[in-house]
């Protein structure tokens, strides 16, 4: 295995982009990050901290919007505008891979000793979940991918997956074969058709995930072996749910299908939720994951 030892990391909102470059080590900023991501239709998180931005960097930010400056602990912090973005990639210096994609649900700078600290939180189609509503007439017999489009439209995200998990949805049976109504929140509206029609839903970065229960995202697999980045040893419980650490290695993410390869556990399992925390301060950069064994 080609050593990953040099971490590297990019963090933008909006358009500011902060870098940690192992190759310009004097220059990078110092940073911690905590991603929660799963395969559930409750919205995706972030949690980014930034050791001492240079004022550039933070006047910047400011002038956004994003940081409306320094407030003492204990007080609550200010709300950026809706909307801004906010994606981290991390990994090696050979190698990064998006692990986060959301905007930007809070900013603000505080002091602690010499350092100032930059706290940015972020969720993933957060706003969409919680707030969007729909109202919709259905026609007799519409298809039942047609059914998930308009809601996904009602919900404001992406359409992610939608077309190519339509050929199941066409042969599960109508929703609505004589028409009908469809009202109230639309993430709960989502919940309803989804499980009727035996799919999982979720957002990720932005978009639409639709998976049949159980079944993993039509793409090639993950080979996880000590190898190729796994991290101790993993364990699995009565209930078939595989917990295991890796390191930051690119393409593990909810629905993701992994082979795992151990000296205790192999198999073929789905990734269900995804905890990458990192900081490039200390030792901690891995991916914290849960899984389920298929088959």
């Amino acid at each position: 295995m080609t050593l990953l030892f040099k971490r590297a990391a990019r963090v933008v909102v909006d358009t500011i982009e902060l870098v940690v470059d192992p190759a310009s080590p004097g220059n990078s900023l110092d940073l911690s990050f905590s991603v929660v991501r799963s395969l559930k239709p409750e919205p995706n998180t972030a949690e980014i901290q930034i050791w001492n931005l240079n004022a550039d960097n933070r006047s910047a930010l400011e002038d956004k919007g994003t940081l409306p400056g320094s407030v003492a602990k204990g007080e609550p912090p200010p709300k950026p505008p809706p909307g801004i973005a906010c994606t981290i990639e991390a990994g090696y210096e050979e190698q990064t891979s998006l692990i986060y994609s959301g905007t930007l649900r809070v900013a603000y700078t505080t002091r602690e000793g010499a350092d100032l600290i930059t706290t940015l939180g972020s969720g993933d189609g957060e706003k969409e979940y919680q707030r969007s509503r729909v109202n919709l007439s259905i026609a007799k017999g519409t298809p039942n991918a047609s059914v998930i489009a308009q809601v996904q439209k009602a919900l404001g995200v992406n359409a992610g997956n939608l077309s190519t998990a339509a050929a199941a949805l066409a042969s599960a049976p109508l929703l609505f074969p004589q028409g009908g109504v469809l009202s109230g929140s639309a993430s709960q509206v989502m919940n309803r058709i989804a499980q009727s029609l035996g799919f999982e839903w979720s957002i990720q970065e932005g978009a639409l995930q639709l998976l049949q229960n159980a079944a993993p995202l039509a793409a090639t697999a993950t080979l996880l072996t000590p190898d190729t980045g796994l991290v101790g040893t993993p364990s699995i419980d009565v209930a078939g749910v595989l917990t295991a650490q890796s390191l930051m290695i690119p393409d593990i993410f909810p629905g993701r299908l992994l082979v795992l390869e151990s000296e205790r556990l192999s198999g073929n399992y789905r990734v269900e939720t995804c905890n990458y925390s990192g900081n490039t301060a200390a030792e901690n950069w891995y991916i914290d994951l849960e899984a389920k064994k298929l088959g």
